[in-house]
């Protein structure tokens, strides 16, 4: 899946840029084409690596009519100029922002005017049991955002890592977007997909088919490392059952840190990934995946397969939910 990926604001920026700088690759380019949005221009210019065209500056204290009749129609122009086809649009931003939210309203609307290709929030939001002024008004920011995009992915700024340092919090969290959206990316993508046989074949109409039931997402990630020494081809084979056993307990860790605590059992669709070695993905796993998620959202509509990737040291779990009505 090809993004053409829009940061806005100062945080949406910065994730913005590390998904182009740090995102995957195939034969037909960067996964991850990105354009920047903020209202400081010194932010702008200290995010290397992005072509100084692809980035736009929106003044301070703008006001709504200006900003729709100038300066979004300016940005939208830019985007129209990109000669690279993609699949989707991905808006990048701050629930804590004004600004982000305000342009993301006018920026969704007027892109989806113009192109058919399914338009995609992904959003940092505080942590939901803070309370303060900022954050106990997210509830009625996502509702305004949710309601002009296809979908809103919601990532809750929570460290699960002790270890990491109050400073780094928000590295963290980028870091988190980037390796699950890799994930998703390549999905579908016919370089890696050839490769190897497939229990189940998912592809971008999967993703695409979980995330358009509007209203909020989250997303849950978990991996195992395999213990493969310089002998693991002929170790003792594994007990029947434990191959099984360890997709299912990544899927329940992977559902237990989800990027935003919510209410699973609104949700109208789901979607469960299972990557790792082809020899590491049973269809027994895949199945008790599939079950375990039919018990905790009951009316939601589950896609589900495997990506083998061959001489991989991890088996992981990627799981998404889309649709939901109740957050916190």
């Amino acid at each position: 899946m090809k993004t053409l990926t829009i940061g806005i604001g100062g945080a949406g920026s910065t994730i913005a840029r590390l998904l182009e700088k740090e995102g995957l690759k195939t034969e037909r380019g960067k996964l991850f084409i990105s354009y920047l949005i903020d209202n400081d221009p010194d932010h702008l210019r200290k995010l290397r690596g992005i072509p100084p065209e692809r980035k736009f500056h929106i003044p301070h204290g703008i006001s709504m009519d200006l900003l729709e009749k100038k300066d979004l129609v300016s940005v939208v122009n830019l985007v129209a100029e990109e000669r690279e086809p993609f699949d989707a649009i991905m808006l990048v931003f701050s629930l804590e922002s004004d600004f982000s939210n305000m342009v993301v309203v006018k920026l969704a609307e007027k892109l989806k005017r113009i192109y058919e290709e399914p338009v995609f929030g992904i959003a940092v939001a505080p942590p939901v049991d803070q309370d303060s002024f900022h954050v106990n008004r997210i509830p009625g920011k996502i509702m305004n955002v949710a309601d002009v995009l296809d979908s809103l992915l919601i990532f809750e700024n929570l460290v699960e890592d002790s270890s990491v340092p109050p400073h780094r919090e928000f590295r963290y969290i980028n870091f988190k977007i980037l390796n699950i959206m890799n994930l998703l990316a390549v999905v579908g993508e016919s370089e890696y997909r050839r490769r190897e046989h497939s229990e189940v074949v998912i592809d971008t109409s999967d993703l695409f088919n979980t995330l358009t039931k509007g209203g909020i997402s989250v997303i849950g990630f978990a991996r195992e490392k395999l213990n493969r020494g310089l002998f693991w081809k002929w170790r003792d084979q594994e007990v029947r059952g434990e191959k099984t056993g360890r997709i299912l307990n990544l899927l329940n860790r992977a559902m237990s840190t989800l990027s935003m605590r919510c209410d699973l059992s609104s949700a109208e669709s789901a979607l469960v990934i299972i990557t790792g070695p082809p020899e590491e993905i049973t269809m027994d796993g895949c199945l008790s995946c599939v079950s375990a998620l039919e018990s905790k959202t009951p009316n939601a509509e589950i896609r589900w397969g495997d990506f083998p990737i061959p001489k991989s040291r991890y088996v992981s779990v990627v799981v998404m939910f889309s649709g939901i009505r109740r957050i916190g």
